[in-house]
């Protein structure tokens, strides 16, 4: 297309007020929308784990990708930037809350946002969310206040410079308190306001808040003691080798450190929840291994150490998790032989390999060498008379090279006498941690034969 002087001038002159009307066909471009991240708790007291969380905005649009909450409520999503308000909707096979954004940033999902909602909108926060129904802003601001004002008037106690929609909240702190104490005051007042969706219904047909149930008074906790659990009392220090860090090895696992102990100050961490020790108990001494119990301010774990020194924390406060412990490593050195192989830099519980059987597959290639007892093994592939990989695992470790993206193995070699005859010499060959450590392990020195007639 060709553009005459006159337009030329026209189309500069637009310009110059910002406005761009003028387009050259040959040379269109378009923007590429801008998002928005929309980001907070959803809780009723206790967080929706693993709650979806849908966002219906402005215009039909809504998250740019599929949201759900974590283990703590935590959730965040992308939206249009100019797609806002937004309803929210965080639902759960048990619970569903609502919510309403104006703005980026902080957006808890909670009853208090559903109930300032069905104030607001005057319907049930289920069929709003449904109908897509803007909410000006002095009518969610008005509900707000009027919600802030029984709360207060009904003994309920808010967490400083306290905003229901945007103040960030973790579970177990003011703000959740807060939560868990209008559910016990919702079920003290049953016999008046039948459940949580039946108070939804009084709040959107009547727009009353006072219709909101006086807080109930928090009785002291049933606290326990090693006593009234039948233990014995006993010191941090003497669990000071539990200390350290701890990972998630529930089911699904996540892999990611859930439970820290410092047993030089007395406090832990779980599931994002900071705690301080009461008391120690134990320990109790069982079959397999040794227990104490932890009683903290805000729940009770249960330590766990095999006889064979694994350390495992799990409880069913702190919304429940299981966790066990990354050994450390001292420096264990040994020397290998025919059929056995010496390490460097081992746990002092796995010092050496020492192989009194194996047995072979073909198609793959893969020879597994096994100790006396077979809870130790080594599982060597073969691929074009190379060595592709090794594993070496026991009951509380294991090591590896050449599998996904661990390094390649070096120091190892393929030595075949005949067809029922087969060896792997080792030399300084070192192997990347996968479970029970952190620390690379080096196979030293060492031979393990496989005869096929075994």
């Amino acid at each position: 297309m060709k553009t005459s002087l006159k337009t030329l001038v026209i189309c500069l002159g637009l310009g110059t007020l910002g406005l761009s009307a003028c387009n050259n066909d040959n040379n269109q471009t378009s923007a590429k929308p801008s998002h928005i991240t929309l980001s907070g708790t959803a809780a009723t007291g206790a967080a929706l784990n693993n709650a979806s969380v849908t966002a219906s905005c402005q215009g039909g649009s809504g998250f740019n990708q599929p949201v759900s909450t974590d283990r703590n409520g935590k959730w965040s999503g992308q939206v249009l930037a100019n797609s806002l308000p937004c309803a929210l909707q965080a639902k759960t096979a048990n619970a569903t809350l609502h919510s309403y954004a104006t703005t980026s940033g902080n957006v808890n999902i909670t009853p208090l946002t559903d109930l300032a909602i069905a104030l607001a909108s005057r319907k049930h926060p289920a069929e709003w969310f449904k109908s897509n129904q803007a909410i000006t802003d002095s009518s969610i601001n008005a509900a707000i206040n009027e919600l802030n004002q029984q709360l207060t008037g009904k003994n309920y106690s808010l967490p400083a410079n306290f905003h229901l929609f945007n103040t960030v909240f973790n579970v177990g702190d003011a703000f959740d308190q807060l939560l868990d104490v209008f559910q016990a005051s919702l079920t003290a007042s049953s016999a008046s306001i039948k459940d949580y969706n039946a108070l939804l219904e009084l709040f959107a047909t009547s727009g009353n808040a006072a219709l909101l149930p006086v807080a109930a008074p928090v009785l002291p906790p049933n606290v326990q003691t090693c006593a009234s659990k039948n233990l014995p009392t006993a010191t941090l220090s003497a669990i000071h080798d539990y200390a350290g860090d701890y990972q998630d090895k529930s089911t699904p696992s996540t892999g990611a450190t859930i439970f820290s102990l410092n047993t030089q100050t007395g406090s832990l961490t779980a599931n994002g929840i900071n705690a301080t020790i009461r008391q120690v108990c134990g320990p109790n001494v069982q079959n397999n291994g040794t227990n104490h119990v932890l009683l903290t301010d805000k729940g009770n774990i249960t330590l766990f150490k095999t006889t064979a020194g694994k350390y495992s924390a799990e409880s069913a406060d702190f919304s429940g998790f299981y966790a066990e412990k990354t050994l450390a490593i001292t420096g264990c050195e040994s020397n290998g032989a025919d059929d056995k192989l010496g390490f460097k830099d081992a746990p002092q519980d796995f010092c050496s390999f020492s192989k009194a059987s194996s047995v072979a597959i073909k198609s793959p290639d893969i020879y597994t060498f096994f100790n006396a007892d077979k809870t130790q093994n080594v599982k060597v592939t073969v691929e074009n008379n190379t060595v592709k990989s090794i594993q070496l695992e026991d009951n509380n470790y294991a090591w590896a090279c050449g599998i996904g993206t661990l390094a390649t193995c070096n120091g190892v070699n393929v030595d075949q006498r005949n067809a029922n005859f087969i060896q792997f010499p080792f030399n300084a060959t070192v192997l990347s941690p996968v479970n029970g450590t952190q620390q690379p392990l080096t196979i030293k020195n060492g031979l393990l034969i496989h005869i096929a007639s075994q």
